[in-house]
């Protein structure tokens, strides 16, 4: 019985060695073994992101992203090193980065929106003004103070 080629491997009988020969390749510009590759680990990728987004859609957008960013950065793939743990150290960024810039944003639903401007009597352009008055008086005075200070 002659050995499978490595297009015909499922992603259990994938191993080290077909990864990190997917991945060289893929660095010399070849698109039938980056697919070999999404092929080859899509599913894995897909069980790991989900241990972090919890749900389809942004699982889904993930592998996307993540394959993307394998193809962008396969030159940075060094020879010889672990294939499967590099395509889930960019998978796990990935999820990091996304994670944390959600935790920035503020949802717009929790956004609240003032018909009027007002703060009292005064509206915020005034307030704005007044402000920013008082920002140039105290940068005239602090140059005025550092150049008595020279002199």
């Amino acid at each position: 019985m002659k050995p499978k080629d490595v297009s015909e491997k499922t992603e259990e009988e994938m191993n080290a060695v077909d990864l990190d020969r997917l991945l060289i390749k893929i660095q010399r510009g070849d698109n039938c073994a980056f697919e070999e590759l999404y092929i080859a680990t899509r599913k894995g990728v897909y069980a790991f992101l989900h241990t972090y987004f919890q749900n389809t859609a942004d699982t889904e957008d993930g592998v996307q992203s993540v394959y993307l960013r394998i193809k962008m950065n396969a030159s940075s793939y060094r020879r010889g090193s672990n294939a499967r743990a590099w395509i889930l150290q960019i998978a796990k960024n990935y999820a990091l980065d996304v994670l944390k810039k959600a935790r920035r944003e503020i949802p717009s639903e929790e956004i609240e929106i003032v018909a009027e401007p007002i703060v009292g009597e005064t509206t915020i352009l005034e307030l704005m003004k007044k402000l920013l008055s008082l920002l140039l008086a105290g940068t005239m005075l602090f140059t005025f103070v550092a150049c008595s200070n020279k002199q």
